[in-house]
């Protein structure tokens, strides 16, 4: 064995076979094979290649966002929240070389029947407003009428 082959061998035995990333002081590790190793172009392939150090890699990108670009790295598809844009993911991904495209995408809904009861909630909560509001509004113009009564 030359030593080039020996210092290959070595070096593969010293790096671990995860990798973590310190993103917005959030962690996140993963696995270098299969996980990093679905998309050898990205940054994080990159970076994670001949990284061996203890301490996580920093990572300049929102760790909202980066939850699914770890997943898209898993599972070649991404389902997000509506809470979530796509364009955002998109924008994401594309600073951190990851080709994900609108088509890799899940745009998750809510249920009907969870939308139905904030919407219940919501319009009870702004009725609720629009009473208080009528009885102050009447009590303030006796009040004032009464007042200008007394006045006369």
């Amino acid at each position: 064995m030359d030593e080039l082959q020996e210092e290959q061998q070595v070096k593969k035995q010293t790096v671990s076979d995860t990798v973590k990333f310190n993103v917005g002081g959030r962690l996140f590790e993963m696995l270098r094979v299969p996980t990093l190793a679905h998309h050898p172009n990205s940054v994080l392939s990159q970076l994670a290649e001949d990284h061996d150090a203890p301490q996580p890699i920093f990572v300049e990108a929102s760790p909202d966002l980066f939850q699914f670009i770890v997943d898209y790295h898993r599972h070649n598809q991404v389902h997000i929240p509506v809470t979530v844009t796509v364009a955002a993911l998109l924008r994401e991904a594309e600073v951190l070389g990851v080709p994900l495209t609108s088509n890799d995408i899940v745009q998750e809904a809510p249920p009907l029947g969870k939308m139905l009861a904030l919407t219940a909630e919501v319009t009870k909560d702004r009725n609720d407003q629009a009473h208080l509001s009528y009885y102050r509004s009447t009590v303030d113009l006796l009040g004032q009428l009464i007042i200008k009564g007394f006045k006369i």
